[in-house]
């Protein structure tokens, strides 16, 4: 899965309380942490793509 879409994704969660299934329907979800799987190959640059999304739509980032 490409980075944009993840980070998109993620950005939805946050921001609309919503995450799209495959088929497009709106599941609702009440996001308080984010976990990015390390043991994709793009793992980083993911981690890095959700970041400036999140920090870009002014969502405050924070490690546990």
């Amino acid at each position: 899965m490409g980075t944009g879409l993840v980070a998109g994704r993620a950005l939805d969660m946050v921001l609309n309380n919503v995450v799209r299934t495959q088929s497009g329907t709106a599941l609702h979800v009440d996001v308080r942490t984010i976990c990015i799987h390390s043991d994709a190959p793009n793992a980083v640059q993911v981690a890095q793509q959700v970041i400036s999304e999140l920090t870009d739509n002014d969502v405050r980032v924070a490690r546990l």
